[in-house]
């Protein structure tokens, strides 16, 4: 398929945003910015995983998180949206 692999850059931007680890556009580019929050995430949970290009490892990976993995906690009582707000 032609887009699969925007759909896969863009359903794993998605998915890091929501574990915290990407601020930037869900556009399905995979950029340095989308590059830099996979290997923080990476780095964050201990695997040792190419992060050069989307891969569906990658996906699931992340997709199995089901807390916050990168950046600040919420303050006690508040929980993070899936849009990293608290």
């Amino acid at each position: 398929m032609p887009n699969e692999p925007v759909s896969l850059a863009k359903a794993l931007q998605g998915e890091l945003r929501r574990v915290g680890c990407y601020a930037g556009e869900i556009n399905g580019i995979w950029a340095p910015p989308s590059k830099r929050a996979m290997k923080a995430f990476t780095d964050r949970v201990n695997a040792t995983l190419p992060t050069e290009k989307p891969d569906y490892v990658l996906l699931a990976l992340v997709q199995s998180q089901a807390d916050t993995v990168c950046g600040a906690a919420c303050p006690t009582g508040q929980v993070q949206t899936r849009e990293g707000r608290c």
